[in-house]
C-alpha cells in the first residue's frame, strides 16, 4: 500500500493539468497539419532538452531511470531497474511517451524512445482472510443449526 502511495504521489508531481500532448516537428511541416496548434496570447510552449534516459517506475525492485539505448526494449529497461517486483501486474504494464500520450498493449513491440516512461502497476487483488470466512460460516451454521433444533423442541 505504501509503494502504491509513493507511485501515486510520483505520478502526481509529474502531471500538470494543462499539458496538451504535442507532436514537434520543424514549424514549416507542422503548418497545415493536424498537429499544428494555434497558440493564443499568454499561452506558453516550453520544449524542454532532449531526454537521455527512460524512466522505470511502479512495482519494480528499484525504480530508476535508466540510459537510453536505441533499439531496446521494455524487457531490457525493466531488467535494468532490477526486474517486476512479486506484486506487479505484468498485464497492465504502459508506456508514457515523452510527449505526454500513453501507450498500452503489446509492449514487445512497442518502440522505446528517450524521455518515455515505462509504468508497472501493482496487482490489485482481493485478499481473502480465510480464518475470518471460516469463523463467519461456522457462526452462521450454528445459528442456523440452533434455530431447527427449537423449532424442532417445539413441535
Amino acid at each position: 500500500m505504501q509503494q502504491r502511495r509513493q507511485l501515486l504521489d510520483m505520478m502526481k508531481s509529474k502531471v500538470v493539468l494543462g499539458r496538451l500532448v504535442v507532436k514537434l516537428d520543424a514549424p514549416e511541416t507542422l503548418e497545415g497539419t493536424p498537429n499544428d496548434i494555434p497558440l493564443e496570447p499568454g499561452d506558453l510552449l516550453i520544449v524542454p532538452k532532449q531526454p537521455s534516459a527512460v524512466l522505470v517506475i511502479g512495482s519494480v525492485r528499484n525504480s530508476a531511470a535508466v540510459v537510453y539505448h536505441e533499439g531496446r526494449d521494455v524487457a531490457y529497461y525493466l531488467t535494468q531497474a532490477g526486474g517486476l517486483s512479486k506484486e506487479a501486474d505484468k498485464d497492465e504494464l504502459y508506456i508514457v511517451k515523452a510527449d505526454g500520450s500513453s501507450m498500452a498493449g503489446f509492449l514487445k513491440l512497442q518502440k522505446i524512445e528517450a524521455g518515455d516512461t515505462i509504468v508497472a502497476p501493482a496487482k490489485v487483488e482481493a485478499k481473502v482472510r480465510t480464518l475470518p470466512v471460516f469463523k463467519d460460516v461456522a457462526t452462521i451454521l450454528g445459528q442456523f443449526a440452533l434455530s431447527v433444533g427449537v423449532i424442532v423442541a417445539l413441535f
